[in-house]
């Protein structure tokens, strides 16, 4: 009796162990094919394959619901310099994947999720350096219904400022990685007005013969690799289309007399023929050259409506840093322009301003104290709003975290050595009014070395980005801070006036901070 009580005993014991392990097994991922009604989609995205989807064009998106603690998805590239990024509930994660030519490979792209549910989006960074192939998600939990889809509607036309070419890149080399579309001011605009978009923008691209492709040739195109398969429009309704196009034909001269017809068969001769009661806003920077299609917008809106087309306007907004292209920071102030403007022409309520725009306003810079660390990857050594120089192996401009700032605990620092004469310096540009006077005063260290040549001074550009006037601004800085300033008057013909922090020479460390313009 006493062994069967044993036996019986055991296997109780067994039993209810099994049980246990059961109840806290960990369920098996579940898969999810991409046609998965619960798979929201942004963008053009070609479906001929249900279940292997194509994303070409820049800021196209994916986006679930899902009551789980991680997920993971499967891609492929034509070209394997594609860049996707992933948001989770709202917040912009440093998870980027980059599928490689001609492989199939399954990313983990959110874990150790809280329990619970979460939304997690997917978006393309890069424009057209390749096209994506999705083929699943496999999710360690469910997903839940899609959130609901804007009401409102853009299309966005035209080149890589529109794709956000460079956008996180203040040298602006090129690379695919630094392209990031979602906080480009086409993506910023719609966000801004609670609209869906598309973003069609193709680097290079313009109006006429000399720029390559022509946007009269890809803006119908359902993905950028094929010319033979056109979009339906009808899956896209827009309320507001809007072309940025014609920079790339105006390298060689005023070129408006080719632009703008080109710019009014687009919109009355193709774009009518798709959304017939669509707004269309004809946008273009100004500040950057004598040539820039800005000077010609309001012509060309003028003639369209003379002809009958009078569901357009046009807007323009400022670009003083030559012709690097806009980062982050910029395109935010582009946004806020371009979101004002289409609300008033829509009847929409005016937008909530956002924050990530460097624009202070006419005679005004941003950031003056370099506490702002811009949005990106790599960039924690920049501030937002300025741009930075160096010229030289051993020349540097960062901005340095930590105690020893004037104000707050960041500052600019500019660094030369060496033998030989070397460059470094920071900038920030703002619109100027003629015949007033500028000052720029701020704070300066020295932290090391002697002999170099130090200025903080206003510099006054024409519409080419020519310099026309600039104060001295020669300073001397001692190893404690110490105050300094230098003025001008805005001459005619200025458009921008530039504050620049400039170090020359050899084995020399300068430190700047609380660097404020005023006029008067």
């Amino acid at each position: 009796m006493k062994f069967n009580h044993l036996v019986a005993s055991v296997g109780t014991v067994f039993l209810t162990l099994s049980a246990c392990c059961w109840n806290n097994a960990i369920a098996a991922p579940t898969s999810y094919a991409p046609d998965n009604p619960n798979i929201q989609y942004m963008g053009r995205v070609d479906f001929s394959a249900p279940t292997a989807p194509v994303l070409g064009w820049a800021n196209t998106s994916i986006t679930v619901n899902l009551n789980g603690t991680a997920i993971r998805g499967t891609f492929s590239d034509s070209t394997g310099k594609d860049f996707l990024q992933v948001m989770v509930d709202g917040v912009v994660t440093p998870t980027i994947i980059q599928p490689p030519k001609g492989k199939t490979v399954t990313y983990t792209l959110a874990s150790g999720l809280a329990p619970g549910a979460h939304t997690v989006v997917l978006f393309k960074r890069t424009e057209f350096w390749g096209v994506v192939t999705f083929t699943g998600f496999s999710v360690d939990g469910t997903l839940l219904a899609p959130p609901a889809r804007p009401t409102r509607r853009i299309e966005f036309y035209g080149d890589s400022n529109v794709s956000a070419h460079d956008s996180e890149d203040i040298y602006d080399l090129g690379y695919a990685k630094s392209n990031d579309a979602w906080f480009g001011y086409a993506g910023i605009t719609a966000r801004m007005l609670n609209a869906e978009h598309q973003n069609l923008g193709w680097g290079g691209a313009g109006m006429t013969g000399l720029s390559n492709p022509l946007v009269q040739n890809v803006w119908n195109l359902l993905r950028p690799d094929d010319l033979t398969v056109t979009y339906d429009f009808s899956q896209f309704p827009a309320d507001v289309i809007v072309i940025n196009a014609g920079s790339n034909d105006s390298n060689q001269g005023d070129n408006r007399a080719n632009v703008i017809p080109a710019w009014e068969d687009l919109i009355m001769n193709r774009i009518r023929k798709v959304h017939p009661g669509a707004h269309v806003v004809l946008a273009d920077s100004w500040g950057w050259s004598a040539n820039e299609p800005a000077n010609y917008l309001s012509i060309a809106v003028a003639d369209m409506k003379s002809k009958g087309e009078t569901n357009v306007s046009w807007v323009s907004w400022p670009w003083l840093w030559s012709q690097n292209h806009a980062v982050i920071e910029e395109h935010g102030g582009f946004a806020n322009v371009l979101a004002a403007h289409i609300a008033t022409q829509m009847g929409w309520a005016a937008p909530t301003p956002n924050t990530i725009s460097s624009f202070a306003g006419t005679g005004l810079i941003s950031n003056t104290g370099f506490e702002i660390v811009p949005i990106g990857q790599r960039r924690t050594a920049e501030a937002a709003g300025w741009r930075q120089w160096a010229f030289g192996n051993s020349a540097s401009g960062t901005v340095v975290s930590g105690s020893g700032a004037h104000s707050g605990s960041r500052y600019a620092q500019l660094t030369v050595g060496g033998d030989k004469s070397n460059e470094a310096g920071f900038w920030q540009a703002t619109p100027v009014t003629v015949g007033k006077t500028y000052t720029v005063n701020g704070f300066a260290r020295r932290a090391s070395g002697s002999g170099a040549t130090v200025s903080m001074r206003v510099e006054f550009k024409d519409e080419n980005q020519s310099i026309i006037s600039s104060s001295v601004g020669l300073i001397n800085p001692t190893g404690s801070w110490g105050q300094y300033c230098s003025s001008l008057v805005a001459p005619a013909g200025a458009w921008s006036v530039n504050v620049v922090l400039q170090l020359d020479g050899v084995n020399t460390v300068i430190q700047f901070d609380d660097v404020v313009l005023s006029s008067q």
